[in-house]
């Protein structure tokens, strides 16, 4: 069972940064590896919010190989048409959530700043 809670942290924020920021409030930048944890996110984003926010989605290791911070492999993804690209010079290596795609994802710079979405799991969920 999926036991998380999503919260949306409306700040300016580096990827890095707000992994850390995550962290310190205890929780995580989101996780969405299973459908319905991307449905009930997309779900609370479509009541509460519209802009991008981070997520816990990066390349940074192997350029191409997505991973969850949890170190596990991207399997079930909610890419925009198109993405991931790595379409910046400097490369993009970080998942954020692009609302006017429809909830769906796109890659950036850490060095981009917004907003993020907190995932607060159960203990006996990871």
């Amino acid at each position: 069972p999926q036991d998380s809670q999503f919260q949306v942290i409306n700040d300016s924020l580096s990827w890095h940064a707000a992994k850390a920021d995550a962290e310190a409030r205890g929780g995580r930048l989101a996780v969405l590896n299973t459908q319905q944890k991307i449905e009930t996110a997309n779900t609370l984003l479509s009541s509460v919010y519209s802009g991008e926010l981070w997520i816990g989605l990066t390349d940074e290791e192997i350029e191409g190989q997505w991973k969850w911070i949890t170190g596990e492999i991207l399997t079930t993804a909610n890419w925009a048409n198109g993405e991931p690209n790595d379409g910046y010079s400097t490369g993009e290596d970080y998942a954020y959530i692009l609302t006017y795609t429809g909830y769906r994802w796109n890659d950036e710079p850490s060095s981009r700043t917004r907003g993020y979405l907190l995932e607060i799991t159960s203990p006996n969920n990871n």
